[in-house]
């Protein structure tokens, strides 16, 4: 018989190894074809043959069931009123006649089948008392229950979920250990008193929230009590720095001049541990290294008016994150190091910390952005979440630090700053590049209509604990940082847009540009408006996080020119005036405020627009306190001391904090595109060499001369949003 016919036969018992590939057997002797075309030993394993089961035998079964349960009844009355029908599965229709005479139709029957299954396992459908069978305890030896090794499979952990709650517990542990380690001495701030340096500490991890966890707790202050790795006496110098900018007193809110003195002895500090004589610490690309100048960075620009060292510095950390693979997440850098939960962790955030900060200083600086969308490969996904459900603090945001009965959301707030830097970056480079004037008009246009959309749905995303609705606050969550990525959204929606109003190339695309790009800046500005009445309401202005006063800047640039098409008192005059206090009261802290406020008042003077006198008011939140308190009498008038002067004209009603200007009756008619757009293009008015003002060199070596440094004829011409520092130095 040939091969393929004996295959087509199936073999009553076939050999070992076609039984065990299911393979065709012939069961040829000695061996089958396929045993014998592998070249393998052909075996036939004995089998017992079993048996079908019987109507005998499963009657057996049923009636021993019967009797094991009716053992079981004494102990389990839940299962005596069960019918032994209904264990079995079977359901007799018969039994019991309907009693409507219709017949029981398939629907009926799964119903009446559903109803006794849940009876018979529900002990709640019965009149019982004491425990469930279900929950009682039961040992290895019982005969009661079934001791089977089925596992849930929803107490199952993912990796990540193990690594999120191993993060969470170990930071809890150091957080209360930190006290501990205080009190037991392990903590060395050098020369400074332990209980200034935790102050200066506390204020630091507080300021954190809005910007972005640059330095990660647990890790710091476990590994400053033990010396570990990431820790080190340049990063401690650094964030005491950092934490000294919010150590204010009465005397130094007089002056700006006298303001740095209070961080001069720990900018010192930090600048003697970073070029001590044999340091290596700039020749080593390391975390800490890393976290220190972006400390210091963020410091020395918003407080400082530092702009080059903090370019710098932002410069050598963005270096030693590429040095170090920081850009690329985890195992794909392919390093012999195993990576732990916790440095992944502290590697995310410290690179998406760096990717912010890269973006801020871009857009205040006008400079190219040095960490790019398409040159990292880092998830935004952080596992610790202790900071995202601990109670919030206005440590540092009021004059009255209190705890606040809401939850601090830093974990959110950062991921969507991550998100929303990602988009600031897209901006940059397709309308701000160097190179983004050779792209068509229309071009453009499409592009900045797509990245509005972006970030309509990065708005849409937010979570519902950040979203702010501004026509309702009291059923939002107010915190400082989430009104400040209300009010970094809504510059950058001016961002995008200002280029078809300002850049000539671009002014042409269509009749509708124009008007539509006008329309949705004064949307935005109107919308930033509403956020800092509400930041007023509930915090000081005087030390706010920086995207708000970029914010109040931005929204002025547009309410100028509104007010200049319209009659002293109206809305745009409202809101531009508020801006301008709320800049008047944060020179008071720092510096960098001073700059856009000279912009703003030379735009004034140029287009003729005037909103009265004014002083920085001071709001009730910022009144007394740690912060201090600014003596009103020797605060001067703003417009008295500075290059542009403003006529006089009659003192208009001041708004009070927490005045609402309604917009609802503003109608885009109203304004003159052209003249609007026409307020950009000027030429800068000549001077006499002699008339200019020489700038002297930023840094805390200069500034005990006063404000006098930064005053100059020259100054705050353009009123750039990309760039606005340029036509400052």
């Amino acid at each position: 018989m040939k091969a393929s016919q004996r295959r087509s036969q199936r073999a009553s018992a076939a050999c070992d190894f076609c039984r065990r590939r299911k393979l065709g057997c012939d069961n040829a002797k000695p061996r089958c074809e396929n045993c014998q075309g592998r070249a393998i030993e052909c075996t036939y394993s004995q089998r017992t043959a079993q048996a079908r089961p019987s109507n005998a035998r499963i009657h057996k079964l049923e009636e021993e069931n019967a009797r094991l349960r009716e053992q079981l009844c004494p102990r389990s009355p839940e299962l005596s009123s069960v019918p032994p029908d209904t264990l079995r599965g079977e359901v007799h229709l018969a039994e019991k006649p309907r009693t409507d005479g219709s017949t029981p139709t398939l629907n009926s029957i799964n119903d009446h089948a559903r109803q006794a299954k849940a009876q018979a396992v529900s002990p709640s459908c019965h009149l019982t008392t004491g425990q469930p069978e279900g929950a009682a305890f039961h040992g290895p030896s019982s005969g009661v229950i079934n001791i089977g090794t089925a596992k849930d499979s929803s107490r199952i952990l993912s990796s990540e979920d193990i690594a999120k709650n191993q993060l969470l517990a170990e930071t809890t542990r150091q957080r209360q250990l930190e006290k501990v380690n205080l009190r037991a001495g392990k903590l060395d701030f050098g020369d400074l008193d332990p209980k200034i340096g935790m102050d200066l500490l506390s204020k630091f991890w507080n300021r954190q929230h809005y910007m972005g966890s640059i330095v990660y707790r647990p890790a710091f202050m476990r590994d400053m009590a033990c010396n570990g790795p990431y820790y080190s006496e340049v990063l401690l110098r650094a964030m005491l720095f950092s934490g000294s900018m919010h150590t204010v007193d009465a005397a130094a809110l007089r002056n700006t001049g006298k303001l740095n003195s209070i961080g001069r002895p720990y900018r010192i500090k930090f600048e003697q541990a970073l070029h001590a004589c044999g340091s290596q610490v700039l020749f080593k690309s390391d975390i800490t290294t890393i976290q220190a100048l972006l400390v210091v960075a963020d410091a020395l620009f918003s407080w400082c008016n530092e702009r080059s060292l903090s370019w710098h510095y932002l410069g050598i950390a963005i270096s030693m994150i590429i040095d170090l693979g920081l850009h690329i997440d985890g195992p794909a850098r392919r390093s012999s190091k195993k990576i732990s939960p916790e440095d992944m962790e502290i590697e995310r955030r410290v690179f998406w910390a760096t990717f912010i900060s890269d973006k801020v200083q871009s857009i205040y600086q006008g400079r190219p952005t040095r960490l790019r969308e398409h040159d990292n490969r880092v998830p935004i996904v952080f596992l610790d979440e202790y900071e995202e459900l601990e109670d919030f603090h206005t440590r540092t945001y009021s004059a009255q630090p209190s705890q606040l009965d809401c939850p601090t959301h830093s974990v959110s707030t950062f991921e969507q700053l991550c998100r929303l830097s990602i988009i600031m970056d897209r901006i940059l480079c397709a309308l701000y590049a160097e190179k983004s004037d050779a792209k068509s008009a229309d071009g453009l246009w499409q592009t900045a209509m797509s990245l509005h959309r972006d970030l309509q749905s990065w708005k849409d995303g937010l979570p519902v604990y950040l979203r702010v609705d501004l026509n309702d606050s009291a059923s939002s969550t107010i915190l400082p940082h989430n009104l400040s990525l209300m009010a970094l959204c809504n510059s950058l929606i001016i961002l995008i847009y200002r280029p078809f109003l300002s850049e000539g190339h671009l002014t042409s695309v269509s009749t509708t540009v124009a008007p539509e790009a006008f329309f949705n800046c004064v949307t935005a500005a109107i919308e930033i408006h509403q956020v800092l009445l509400l930041y007023r309401q509930q915090f000081c202005f005087r030390t706010a996080p920086y995207f708000i006063s970029y914010a109040t800047y931005v929204s002025a640039t547009i309410h100028v020119r509104m007010a200049a098409q319209k009659s002293v008192g109206s809305q745009a005059h409202l809101c531009l005036r508020n801006c301008l206090e709320i800049l008047s009261e944060q020179q008071t802290w720092c510096h960098a405020p001073k700059r856009t406020m000279k912009i703003l008042l030379g735009i004034m003077n140029r287009l003729g627009v005037n909103v009265g006198e004014f002083v920085a008011i001071e709001p009730t939140s910022c009144q007394d306190g740690h912060l201090g308190e600014v003596d009103m009498s020797e605060v001067a008038e703003v417009g008295s001391d500075i290059a542009y002067q403003i006529s006089a004209v009659p003192l208009v009603q001041q708004p009070t904090p927490d005045t609402t200007v309604d917009f609802s009756s503003m109608e885009l008619s109203d304004f003159d595109i052209d003249q609007v757009m026409q307020s950009f293009v000027f030429e800068v008015p000549a001077m006499p060499h002699e008339d200019l003002v020489l700038m002297s060199e930023p840094g805390f070596n200069n500034y005990d001369t006063g404000d006098e440094a930064l005053i100059s004829r020259d100054m705050m011409v353009f009123d750039d949003l990309f760039g606005f520092d340029s036509s400052t130095s």
